[in-house]
């Protein structure tokens, strides 16, 4: 009997160190992952989204390691061991890496676009190819990043983020538009209608 109980309290010490240890490597991830690859979360596009995706992969674990282990775990543990407490902070880490980055490539769009000029004299053939220029490597961009994250997000979240990303281009063109004092009817037009086709190419 002296035995098994000895062999019991290892079982349930080895449980306990297993249960911390999984809680650490959890936290070191968190910690050092941003820490070490803070640069290229910044940077690189498609190294953000995937470590947004982790985040989350990681949160559905925590939130399901209880109903998956709770039988194999000792009595003590059973009703303590959780990480729960852990969720939000994993889920801040990866929805604050997306924000970023999304805001990243908002201001990289924007910064093309600043380079049209101004549309009331797009009547001139070398303002409107300034303008198409512009517009043109907005829209490269826009679809590499399509290209990129198309098999990282989710189908539904990857349409809403190019679809975010699109509305804050044209919303800029819009803006240009608006603002060209002498802009003729005709021209805008012309101007909208012709980098819509281009888009849908």
């Amino acid at each position: 009997a002296g035995a098994g109980g000895a062999g019991a309290g290892g079982a349930d010490q080895r449980a306990a160190i297993l249960y911390r240890t999984a809680r650490d490597m959890f936290e070191l991830f968190r910690a050092v992952v941003p820490a070490v690859h803070g640069d290229n979360l910044e940077s690189v596009p498609r190294l953000a989204m995937l470590f947004h995706n982790d985040c989350l992969y990681i949160v559905h674990h925590m939130l399901m390691a209880g109903f998956y282990y709770q039988d194999r775990l000792p009595a003590p543990l059973r009703r303590t061991a959780t990480m729960v407490d852990m969720v939000p902070a994993f889920r801040k880490l990866g929805e604050d890496t997306f924000v970023a980055q999304m805001q990243r490539q908002r201001a990289q769009l924007r910064e093309f676009l600043d380079r049209v000029p101004e549309f009331d004299r797009i009547s001139i053939d070398a303002t409107f190819s300034a303008a198409e220029g512009a517009i043109k490597s907005a829209l490269y961009h826009l679809k590499q990043l399509s290209n990129t994250w198309g098999d990282v997000l989710p189908a539904h979240v990857h349409a809403e983020t190019i679809g975010a990303l699109a509305d804050a281009c044209m919303r800029t063109v819009i803006e240009l538009l608006l603002a060209a004092s002498e802009l003729t009817a005709d021209c805008a037009g012309e101007a909208l209608v012709s980098q819509a086709a281009k888009q849908e190419q």
